[in-house]
């Protein structure tokens, strides 16, 4: 779970009204954050665009590693315990 600081929250009528000031307070502050508060609960996060897109490669990464491990998994997985195309439709079909 993510704790914010009572900086850090802000309803979502005050980002309205000062969409300007609290960008400008992102850009020279790239690792702050504001969550966005609407009817009392945490609806969003704003970012900087830097820090978003950092968070996108280091997923992009895990997504890698995970194929990557599927892909190892199987070449250990002997090949009998594979089932044709033919056979998985059959399997199917009697579902």
């Amino acid at each position: 779970m993510t704790y914010y600081t009572k900086e850090e929250l802000i309803s979502s009528g005050d980002l309205a009204k000062n969409i300007n000031k609290i960008l400008t307070a992102l850009k020279n502050k790239p690792h702050e954050k504001r969550a966005i508060i609407h009817n009392n609960h945490p609806e969003a996060v704003l970012i900087p665009i830097a820090e978003y897109e950092k968070l996108q490669e280091v997923y992009e990464l895990l997504e890698h590693a995970n194929i990557y491990q599927l892909l190892k998994n199987r070449l250990s997985t002997p090949s009998g315990d594979y089932l044709s195309h033919d056979e998985l439709l059959a399997k199917l079909n009697n579902q």
